[in-house]
């Protein structure tokens, strides 16, 4: 049997939202055929949002969930990421929000047991304002260790929200890609304007 998830075995995803609709969303998540494979919801007017992601064939069965935990040490919001059918958590991400408004911004993936493995880097305060006037697509980096794992770009369609995450082809240290996954959502949660 095929699972949902078996789609973060392929080197790319497309993480799309029709329109920028006031606290609440459901992301499209498709695999490099086009084919959708994933629903994801998120909570209406909650910060951090939480984030059912559900198989898109039945759209009842929840494969991955990402719960907005609220405010952690400083001025970070957290998320835990857990498989719903386990319960077992798989990790979690945290956004420091003063350093993202004022500077080059970061989401860190930890492990279940807390340790760092990964960052996804936005390109900064400059590049995000020079994106946005020139309509150039801005791209986040999830690094691994010193490698690039992972990139999460923007599409220029105003009226049609799209993150497109592709994954490298050269080998980097092992993250579990629904964390990765999870981060994408996140980052299409928190930024979702016309990018």
């Amino acid at each position: 049997m095929v699972t949902a998830l078996e789609c973060l075995d392929q080197d790319q995803l497309e993480i799309g939202k029709r329109s920028a609709g006031l606290g609440t969303g459901t992301f499209r998540v498709r695999d490099s055929s086009g084919r959708l494979v994933l629903l994801a919801k998120r909570t209406m007017l909650k910060i951090p949002a939480t984030i059912h992601v559900h198989d898109a064939g039945d759209r009842e069965t929840e494969v991955l969930t990402v719960g907005g935990r609220g405010q952690g040490q400083g001025n970070s919001l957290l998320w835990d990421v857990a498989d719903p059918a386990t319960g077992q958590k798989l990790g979690a991400i945290s956004r420091d929000m003063v350093k993202s408004m004022f500077g080059r911004g970061e989401y860190v993936l930890t492990n279940k047991s807390d340790t760092e493995v990964a960052r996804v880097q936005d390109p900064g305060l400059p590049m995000r304002l020079l994106c946005n006037g020139l309509l150039i697509p801005l791209t986040y980096t999830v690094i691994v260790g010193n490698a690039t794992a992972c990139s999460l770009t923007w599409g220029l369609n105003p009226m049609r929200l799209k993150l497109r995450v592709r994954f490298s082809e050269a080998p980097t240290p092992s993250v579990d890609r629904r964390l990765i996954l999870a981060a994408a959502l996140v980052v299409m949660a928190m930024e979702s304007r016309v990018p």
